[in-house]
């Protein structure tokens, strides 16, 4: 018996998840909501897709920590592409790869913890720009 690495588990979830909301939302279409089985059940639905929902959000945590493959869905078929070093280079190389895409995520998640907000930054412009205009409202006056 072979046992399936994470990743598998993962693409199929996805691609199960993806056909299992594409039916749900078809049967919505139909009316669904109004079935008084759906009412009774709702529940239950909601607890599903929130369990298959938390088990997706594990395995992207997981591939993630690693950096090894990013996952790609396609926008309109049930289908998934899977992307990595791995696949274009030698191992040793690839390795490297990897190891600098995950020196450089940790680098910029640094930066952003670091950086101000958007709206700290856009408040400290208006600021200047208001310091400016007074000055200059000033220097004209004065002349």
């Amino acid at each position: 018996m072979l046992k399936t690495t994470s990743l598998h588990r993962e693409c199929r979830l996805r691609i199960d998840s993806r056909t299992l909301s594409q039916e749900y939302y078809d049967l919505r279409e139909q009316g669904m909501r109004k079935w008084p089985a759906y009412k009774q059940e709702r529940k239950s639905f909601n607890a599903l897709f929130a369990a298959i929902r938390r088990a997706l959000e594990r395995y992207k945590d997981h591939r993630i920590k690693y950096g090894s493959f990013c996952i790609l869905t396609h926008p309109t078929v049930n289908a998934i592409y899977v992307m990595s070093p791995l696949y274009t280079m030698p191992r040793k190389q690839a390795s490297r790869r990897i190891r600098h895409l995950l020196r450089n995520r940790e680098a910029y998640a640094q930066a952003s913890i670091n950086k101000p907000s958007l709206g700290q930054q856009g408040s400290t412009k208006i600021l200047v720009l208001c310091l400016f205009v007074i000055i200059l409202a000033c220097m004209l006056i004065l002349l």
